[in-house]
């Protein structure tokens, strides 16, 4: 059996909060998925995340 792993959905991730909020749960192990109108600032957010 695999181990269960800790998922986010954050929305507006490609700046200010909820940038800093994927972020912050990336770091500590999550898989979060990140959710941006901008398709250009949401990539630019995946690679801040460590993505």
């Amino acid at each position: 059996m695999t181990e269960a792993k800790t998922v986010a959905l954050v929305t507006g991730a490609n700046k200010g909060l909820g940038r800093e909020t994927v972020r912050r749960l990336a770091g500590k192990g999550w898989q979060v998925f990140l959710a941006a109108r901008d398709r250009g600032t949401r990539h630019r957010s995946r690679g801040h995340a460590g993505g």
